[in-house]
């Protein structure tokens, strides 16, 4: 338990889950998606700006 809080002081990611392991690998993944949405979004907003910006 105790190198288990280590790790969780490591890395912000697996803070909250701290007891079993599927739910660290599912919040893990849940942030890392929504991390690659907001850059796809941004994405999104920018081409669709550039194009906007070109006609």
């Amino acid at each position: 338990m105790l190198a288990n809080f280590a790790v969780n002081k490591r890395n912000r990611r697996w803070r909250l889950c701290k007891y079993s392991r599927q739910s660290a690998e599912d919040e893990f993944y849940r942030q890392t998606r929504q991390e690659q949405e907001k850059i796809l979004n941004f994405n999104i907003l920018f081409d669709f700006s550039l194009d906007f910006a070109f006609k």
